[in-house]
């Protein structure tokens, strides 16, 4: 299965959309298989197109953050190691990290300063650096491609990096929200109370009730995004996004210079989740 689920996977998938489209609606023949691996070809075929083009104005296409160098500096005051590392040519690189973290960026986020380091193994910069299982935590804004090995093959830590959370978070802290959302949980209880009753005025409250619920479950859903509702959840169930996420990352946010507001030492502990035959005895 192929994972589309980071911003460069946009253009592929809204490619691949089109030219399917086009094939349908004029009765064109194809092989799903082979559309897709020409699609993503040449997708592939640009991305020395678009290094170019980016660099000649980086600052067009990359959002400086101020408290970037901050952080990172923060970091390596507390005799913290930095890297980066990087399927992307050292020259389109260097430009944005240039942009990110200042002149002197590129220092903080090899082996030593001053050195770049081709190719390789992440079997090698262990070997090199002693970094290894739970001493390192790991960034990347893809869940499967940057963070899945790591994790599986290495035991490194890693964080997600979610630019839709910031979205999400403030979708779940409007009121109107919080107002739908806590009233169908109260709801559901009722409709679960009321169903067993055999009487005529239950039933028809009860058929009240439950379109009302279905409302509101559309409402609560297309809220953060009207085609495709959360990223997080479809209505009370996880997305695969989710699932995949919280099984491939131990920390995730919006930005990593969030961390700036803990200390380095922070500790991050997971909450408890309820289970269905746990709801009971936390709750009623």
């Amino acid at each position: 299965m192929v994972q589309l689920a980071d911003l460069f996977s946009v253009p592929e998938m809204c490619l691949l959309c089109n030219v399917a489209e086009y094939f349908e609606k004029n009765h064109i023949d194809y092989n799903p298989e082979i559309l897709f691996h020409d699609i993503k070809a040449s997708v592939q075929s640009c991305h020395p197109v678009m290094h170019e083009i980016v660099m000649k104005d980086v600052g067009e296409y990359i959002e400086r953050n101020s408290m970037l160098p901050a952080y990172f500096q923060k970091l390596v005051n507390a005799g913290k190691k930095l890297f980066l590392v990087t399927n992307s040519p050292f020259a389109f690189v260097n430009r944005g990290m240039t942009l990110l973290a200042g002149e002197n960026g590129g220092n903080i986020s090899t082996l030593d300063k001053g050195k770049i380091y081709y190719e390789g193994t992440v079997k090698q910069l262990q070997d090199l650096t002693g970094w290894r299982g739970h001493t390192v935590l790991y960034f990347g804004d893809h869940p499967y491609s940057d963070l899945a090995d790591v994790t599986l093959e290495h035991g490194w830590r890693t964080g997600a990096i979610i630019n839709e959370l910031t979205h999400e978070i403030e979708t779940l802290n409007n009121v109107n929200f919080k107002t739908n959302a806590n009233w169908l949980q109260m709801l559901t209880q009722l409709i679960e109370d009321i169903q067993d009753y055999q009487c005529e005025a239950a039933h028809i409250c009860l058929e009240k009730w439950q379109k009302e619920r279905d409302l509101l479950r559309n409402q609560t859903k297309m809220v953060f995004n009207k085609q495709f509702g959360s990223v997080f959840r479809t209505y009370h169930n996880p997305t695969y996004f989710s699932r995949r996420l919280f099984r491939f990352a131990d920390i995730y946010t919006s930005d990593i210079t969030n961390l700036a507001n803990y200390s380095v030492s922070h500790t991050f502990y997971p909450r408890r989740g309820v289970m269905p035959h746990e709801y009971i005895s936390y709750f009623m």
